[in-house]
């Protein structure tokens, strides 16, 4: 069985008010450690270590720079995939206890293939 799913966009709001919960504004740019300091601070280290290892993303090359609007996207779809990822988890680990139930064969941005 194979299950793909589109996560919902953040709206502009959504962004705005995480790029505040960020300590920032939607035009702030800044290099990659510092974005990572700020995901962990305002989101925790679960997100930023998902951002790190998922292709495209801010976090997933050193080195680099980029604006708060864009990292709060990632964050944000990141926050939506491990909420989805924890209620698959739990409504389909009733029918198979200690199981895994859906493994991720691909993410990329908001799709995701299980």
């Amino acid at each position: 069985l194979e299950l793909n799913v589109r996560i919902a966009t953040p709206t502009p709001q959504d962004l705005a008010a995480g790029c505040t919960k960020m300590g920032g504004t939607m035009t702030d740019v800044m290099t990659s450690m510092a974005a990572g300091e700020k995901v962990t601070q305002a989101f925790g280290d679960n997100i930023t270590q998902d951002l790190k290892n998922r292709p495209g993303s801010p976090l997933s090359v050193a080195d680099s720079t980029t604006q708060l609007l864009v990292l709060a996207e990632w964050v944000l779809l990141s926050e939506r995939t491990q909420a989805f990822e924890t209620f698959l988890a739990t409504e389909l680990g009733k029918e198979a206890p200690g199981k895994s139930v859906a493994v991720p064969l691909e993410k990329s941005q908001n799709v995701i293939r299980y």
